[in-house]
């Protein structure tokens, strides 16, 4: 349809230089000629303007670009329509804990056809990558060191959001925890929007051959080369996605979800977040000896720069590695008791169906009694430990 309007736009072209030329030369040679030389400056001139205003640029991933090997295009985007059927969304983290996202990629959909992408690296407010998310992306803590913060391209991700009636992501749980989670570490307010799981959405059209994006794309026979790089993924689902509406018969994306009564529709502001990758903030745990800096001077004036610390609890917006590894990153010492050698005791959420009633755990009981014969152990919660170490 659009090579037959094109053409019909350079037949108009052809005739409005040359005929119109001609009939007005049967009554006035003059001003015949004078319009023909006219056209042929001023139609080229205009065809110029509007390709030059509907050109859009992106340079390309190479297929066998890992993430980490992106360098002058971290962030990347294509003009966006101002509005999609729907947009896939994938994150990757950084660690176990959800509000770690390292890299983003986005798929706008309209159409059945992709119109709209977006990349981008994302630097962790607390940057700390842990060996197995290492080995499933290849996004290293020196890639994301010079990378923008979420909430510098937060306004990008909205865009998107924004102009799509729906939002998809393949395992939409994950997905949506690690909007909700990193969103809330820089007090971003998440407007309202509906969402689709895609494992959901395929699962009816492509038997027993298992939920994972890997499988379904090949079922598909849809490229996907680049495995656990964002963009790749999200691109890789939304091609998933269209072959089941065109398979389904349904042919739009809004008259699938809503007529397949297989696919559930789900608001964002009912999700129920998840804070940690596998319900377990144990997940991918390491020893304390384990944590290093890779500062090569300290502020030795930090409050806690030589400090030996206790971390006790769970905590709203922090796993526990990355609480360590802010502590070494300013020259804390972790410890995993408290003693009389204690200066900071770090209190978190604790489970009362461990440490009783009371609430208090047995570092919290240890630190008040040696509090209580004089040693001067500091007791401070999350907020404080914020703002202490953000100094």
């Amino acid at each position: 349809m659009n090579k037959f309007l094109s053409f019909l736009k350079g037949l108009f072209m052809v005739i409005g230089i040359f005929f119109v030329p001609f009939i007005i030369g049967m009554f006035s040679e003059d001003l015949g000629i004078t319009l023909f030389f006219i056209n042929l400056f001023f139609i080229p001139l205009v065809i110029f303007f509007m390709l030059k205003k509907k050109k859009v640029t992106i340079i390309p991933l190479k297929e066998k670009d890992s993430v980490h090997q992106i360098e002058d295009h971290t962030k990347e985007s294509i003009e966006l329509p101002s509005q999609l059927d729907f947009s896939v969304i994938d994150f990757e983290t950084a660690n176990a804990n959800l509000n770690s996202a390292c890299s983003i990629g986005i798929a706008g959909v309209r159409n059945n056809q992709i119109v709209g992408e977006f990349y981008s690296l994302i630097k962790p407010r607390f940057l700390s990558v842990d060996q197995k998310n290492f080995e499933i992306h290849g996004i290293s803590k020196n890639d994301l060191i010079d990378a923008p913060s979420f909430k510098d391209i937060w306004q990008d991700i909205c865009e998107y959001i924004q102009n799509s009636k729906y939002i998809v992501a393949h395992n939409a749980q994950f997905d949506m925890s690690v909007l909700n989670e990193t969103a809330k570490v820089y007090n971003i307010d998440v407007d309202d929007f509906r969402f689709v799981c895609s494992m959901n959405l395929c699962n009816g059209y492509t038997g027993s051959t298992g939920n994972g994006l890997d499988a379904i794309s090949k079922y598909y026979e849809v490229e996907n080369s680049n495995h656990h790089n964002a963009l790749n993924d999200a691109k890789t689902a939304a091609q998933c996605v269209i072959r089941t509406i065109e398979i389904s018969k349904f042919y739009s994306f809004d008259t699938l979800v809503n007529k397949d009564s297989n696919v559930r529709i789900k608001q964002f502001k009912d999700l129920k977040s998840n804070k940690t990758f596998g319900g377990s903030r144990n997940f991918h745990s390491k020893k304390i000896s384990d944590f290093k800096t890779s500062n090569l001077a300290f502020n030795e004036n930090h409050p806690f720069f030589g400090k030996a610390i206790v971390v006790t609890g769970e905590f709203k917006n922090y796993s526990r590695s990355e609480m360590i590894q802010s502590i070494v990153d300013v020259g804390g010492f972790v410890r995993g008791s408290v003693s009389k050698k204690t200066d900071f005791l770090i209190v978190g959420e604790q489970d009362k169906n461990i440490v009783g009633e009371d609430g208090l755990s047995g570092k919290q009981e240890k630190a008040i009694a040696l509090i209580e014969q004089g040693y001067k152990i500091s007791i401070i919660d999350e907020v404080e430990f914020t703002k202490i170490v953000s100094k």
